[in-house]
């Protein structure tokens, strides 16, 4: 069959598409605010802290020694730094999941901070995470944890 006649036959369909107006929203927390030198030294002083915990395989070391709810890390398939994206209510959400721990019958979303455990402070955080792995892994219960790395402590939110 000739091409040109091939080219000749096909039909034009039109697709009536209209695109939606997405919000873009990062899970972490968000500063809106002018920071003090004090603050800014803190953040970065954070930040550093945080990264040399993940870099130099700390995680493992102070982690497996505590239990969540009840379970240990030893028993979970561990994921580092997860990113993410997802859309909900014409909202794109994006961000990294410091650990997860995938377990049998359940999932642990564990973030790390540097001090402050505060859940109220992170929660549009930690929903928007729980909201993401709740759609990957919908047969399994999602624990959310948060650790201080200078303190060593874990918090089941």
């Amino acid at each position: 069959m000739d091409l040109r006649w091939q080219i000749q036959i096909l039909e034009a369909h039109l697709f009536d598409y209209i695109a939606k107006p997405y919000k873009n929203t990062k899970a972490s927390l968000t500063i809106n605010q002018i920071l003090s030198n004090r603050e800014r030294l803190n953040l970065k002083t954070g930040t550093k802290l945080h990264e040399e915990f993940e870099n130099e395989n700390k995680v493992e070391e102070k982690l497996f020694n505590h239990l969540f709810a009840g379970k240990s890390l030893k028993e979970a398939t561990l994921y580092h730094e997860h990113q993410f994206n997802y859309i909900k209510n014409n909202t794109n959400y994006s961000g990294v999941i410091d650990l997860l721990a995938v377990y049998e019958n359940e999932i642990h979303i564990i973030d790390f901070k540097t001090k402050d455990i505060n859940p109220a402070k992170y929660e549009a955080q930690f929903n928007s995470y729980k909201d993401y792995i709740q759609e990957i892994y919908s047969t399994k219960q999602v624990k959310l944890f948060v650790y201080s790395i200078v303190d060593d402590m874990v918090n089941k939110l």
